[in-house]
């Protein structure tokens, strides 16, 4: 994403939605042709910061730690609430899966570099 942006001459307005706030403010960040960042449902994080450092350093109540694996995911009985509550109420079956957690230090979104 950051090298299309760089590539580009033309004023431009990037829009990004929820977790990708996250990774669209970082590939944008100091690009010249980005004229406006509009985050829809979104944290808008200082250049280089995480995710996991914003809250109290504990998880987030609707994740399902499981520190034996090594992974993360969303909690069942609280996806709809959480993420969808916007949605018409029809079922609703999310692709979700645990996941690896960040290694120490390492930024989320961590495939676009500056």
């Amino acid at each position: 994403m950051r090298q299309v942006l760089q590539d580009s001459d033309e004023p431009t307005v990037v829009v990004a939605h929820s977790y990708g706030g996250i990774v669209t403010a970082e590939a944008a960040a100091g690009v010249a042709s980005v004229r406006h960042l509009l985050l829809i449902s979104s944290y808008l994080p200082e250049v280089g910061q995480s995710l996991s450092e914003f809250g109290d350093g504990t998880p987030a109540p609707f994740l399902d730690v499981d520190l034996a694996a090594g992974t993360f995911g969303v909690r069942p009985e609280l996806l709809v609430d959480t993420f969808l509550q916007d949605c018409d109420a029809v079922p609703v079956t999310a692709r979700r899966g645990p996941r690896p957690p960040a290694e120490p230090g390492e930024r989320d979104g961590a495939w676009f570099r500056r």
